[in-house]
């Protein structure tokens, strides 16, 4: 809930959005989804940011 609750409260763009949910199909932590949606920063960016943080989840396992 508190995932939705930044989303909500945030001035995210629709493609954001779009890697915002694909953060969460993928499995990352809350803590990792919160600096995604906090720093605010491009689609594109967070593409990028998503994949290193699956392998960084990946290696953790």
């Amino acid at each position: 809930a508190d995932i939705v609750k930044l989303v909500a409260s945030g001035d995210l763009v629709p493609a954001q959005l779009v890697q915002i949910k694909s953060a969460i199909e993928k499995g990352l932590t809350e803590s990792q989804l919160v600096e995604l949606i906090n720093n605010n920063i491009s689609a594109e960016k967070m593409k990028e940011i998503i994949e290193i943080a699956v392998l960084e989840n990946s290696m953790a396992d």
